[in-house]
């Protein structure tokens, strides 16, 4: 299931073959994070009534959604990661994190460190261990399901972290842009952790990305990341061997 930033949400069954209108949530405004946890129960975020941020869940795949008795005033949620039905944690303005470990009956806001403002990214490779990325503290993480969350060091230079990745709850791989030229230009960036963060490496992109906003990884190999070229065209990447090559691929239209 995907959804777009107008508030559409629309689905596949047949591996992408064919893409389907789903009924879209009562109230929704716009919609900038999904997550399933199954062929059939997806949750996705963004704004509903009076721009606050909301959650909606479907269990039936999206013939029906509920809206989840979580809000948030003044801004909105952004991402959202479900490593099961019961447990899901959610992202968005003002180092905003809230997270449930019931299926969406109740949620509670996390303690997030100083310094996060927004939080833009998380993924969630088991139901305790989180990494979450964005500007102003640009990586958190937990292993205690968001009882705490702790700052994390990224290189230097790195501004602003859009999207992360976990295939394993030791390695993560997180994109965005830093700063070059003494601040002055913004390029493309990808970092990876192989100790659940402690450590961040910069890893070598091909030139001309001048922002990379998306990332997924299905294994330690194998990741594909998306973003802008500096000519605003969009642009993809991928790599096979744990980040040691990254290789620009061909969009259709190119």
């Amino acid at each position: 299931m995907a959804n777009v930033a107008g508030g559409t949400v629309v689905g596949t069954t047949d591996g992408g073959t064919t893409w389907k209108r789903r009924t879209q949530p009562a109230g929704v405004g716009a919609l900038f994070g999904v997550a399933c946890a199954s062929a059939t129960t997806c949750d996705v975020v963004g704004s509903g009534n009076g721009d606050a941020g909301a959650i909606y869940r479907t269990t039936d795949r999206g013939t029906q959604w509920t809206t989840e008795p979580v809000t948030l005033v003044g801004g909105y949620f952004l991402a959202i990661a479900c490593p099961s039905k019961a447990v899901c944690e959610a992202t968005g303005n003002g180092g905003t994190i809230v997270g449930t470990v019931n299926g969406g009956a109740t949620w509670k806001h996390q303690s997030v460190p100083p310094g996060a403002n927004l939080v833009e990214g998380i993924a969630c490779p088991s139901a305790q261990t989180c990494e979450a990325v964005g500007y102003g503290a640009p990586a958190l993480h937990t292993s205690d399901g968001g009882t705490t969350w702790t700052k994390q060091s990224v290189p230097p230079n790195v501004s602003f972290l859009s999207a992360v990745a976990c295939p394993t709850v030791k390695t993560c791989v997180a994109v965005g842009s830093k700063s070059v030229h003494g601040g002055h230009k913004q390029v493309g960036v990808v970092i990876r952790t192989h100790n659940g963060g402690a450590t961040w490496t910069i890893q070598r992109i091909p030139p001309g990305l001048n922002d990379l906003s998306g990332i997924s990884c299905p294994s330690v190999s194998d990741c594909e990341a998306v973003g802008l070229t500096g000519s605003g065209d969009g642009a993809a990447v991928g790599t096979t061997d744990g980040g040691a090559t990254w290789t620009l691929q061909r969009l259709p239209g190119a």
